[in-house]
């Protein structure tokens, strides 16, 4: 049974005070227009960051961090300009109530990364559209537009445009999760386990982040697949599922902590495990 992610609160707090801020007139105060969510990679920060925009009504524009770099020069700041003026333009045709731009990845798409990257006139260009834009943040090209909140995230914004991090541009947040609230992301994982029993899985694998455990639940998931398919003809499968009225289904056992476990330490002792995941 698919369950509904679990959402840290102060994670959930962030995200809306951002979009919330930006949207309230306040006298005497313009917030930064831009988040940056920063921190281990595998935490889950893009994933609860589009959840949690969707669970408040606000539409998010996504641009990832391999949009931020082109053989063409200029094309990344375009984009951003073009996407921020679509959003804003959703907004005053009635199309959404709200919208948000949501860039995943991207110190990896433009931060500095010494003698393994080479600087671009893309990125002096996407730097200086993020600033103009936190400076100007309705208008653009221009055009008047309304103002449109960013959130960044990303593993190390120690490597970006340290003009940009100033204060009134960008409003800084780490996000590492603590105990609690990593085993309460879990629980929607393996939603077959009880309370103690996450809290038992989380505390063995307790160096680990988000993304493993929910690696450990897909390869048993795999692993049940393939035994129900390994009876059958692979062929024969495939032409079911696409027949109009295919009623082939798989049903998923309630997995125990055992099979938790063993899953969570085949992972760790696989070659199979990528080695950001294990940090």
């Amino acid at each position: 049974m698919q369950t509904t992610p679990r959402i840290p609160e102060r994670f959930y707090k962030t995200i809306t005070l951002h979009i919330l801020k930006n949207l309230i007139e306040i006298d005497g105060y313009k917030p930064p227009l831009i988040l940056g969510i920063h921190g281990a990679p595998g935490e889950g920060k893009t994933f609860m960051c589009e959840q949690t925009l969707r669970s408040i009504g606000v539409k998010s524009f996504l641009i990832s961090g391999g949009q931020l770099e082109s053989e063409n020069a200029g094309e990344p700041a375009a984009l951003l300009r073009s996407v921020y003026k679509k959003a804003g333009g959703e907004m005053l045709k009635g199309k959404t109530l709200a919208s948000a731009i949501l860039i995943n990845d991207f110190d990896t798409g433009v931060g500095n990364w010494g003698k393994l990257v080479q600087f671009t006139i893309n990125t002096q260009q996407l730097f200086a559209e993020l600033m103009h834009l936190t400076d100007y943040p309705e208008i653009v090209e221009n055009e008047t537009t309304p103002r449109v909140p960013i959130i960044i995230t990303g593993n190390n914004f120690e490597s970006l445009h340290l003009p940009l991090l100033r204060t009134g541009r960008m409003w800084l947040y780490e996000w590492k999760p603590e105990f609690q609230e990593k085993v309460n992301v879990v629980e929607r994982i393996f939603s077959e386990l009880d309370k103690k029993e996450i809290a038992m899985l989380v505390s063995r694998f307790d160096k680990q982040p988000i993304s493993f455990f929910s690696h450990a639940k897909n390869t048993l998931i795999d692993s049940t697949i393939w035994a129900h398919l390994s009876l059958t003809n692979p062929a024969n499968v495939i032409r079911e599922l696409r027949t109009v009225n295919s009623n082939f289904l798989v049903s998923l056992p309630r997995y125990t902590l055992k099979d938790a476990m063993d899953s969570c330490d085949g992972l760790l002792s696989s070659s199979s495990l990528i080695n950001h995941i294990s940090t």
